[in-house]
This record gives structure tokens, C-alpha cells and sequence, in this order.
């Protein structure tokens, strides 16, 4: 889940959930 999707938008996407 993250080889695919880059960590750069996982971690935005975290940072905006929290």
C-alpha cells in the first residue's frame, strides 16, 4: 500500500485526517 501510492500524499492525507 505504499509501493504504489506515493508516501508523499499518505502522509498529507494523515497529517489532514488528524
Amino acid at each position: 500500500m505504499g509501493s504504489r501510492a506515493p508516501s508523499r500524499s499518505f502522509s498529507h492525507n494523515n497529517s489532514v485526517m488528524q
